[in-house]
């Protein structure tokens, strides 16, 4: 997914970056039942580290 480092609304940002926390934390855990692959914890960690650097 490509999204823009600096959020320009920043209720839409502050969103964005929970759906995304949610995604790669809970959601992930409906990705077998969904037939996708769970990611690799070192891929985890890198995307929820690029999480951290989005601004809102």
């Amino acid at each position: 997914m490509l999204v823009y480092e600096q959020q320009k609304d920043s209720e839409k940002g502050k969103k964005l970056v929970e759906f995304l926390n949610w995604a790669i934390n809970q959601g992930e855990s409906m990705a077998a039942a969904l037939d996708y692959a769970p990611l690799p914890d070192n891929v985890k960690q890198r995307v929820l580290e690029r999480i951290k650097t989005i601004k809102y």
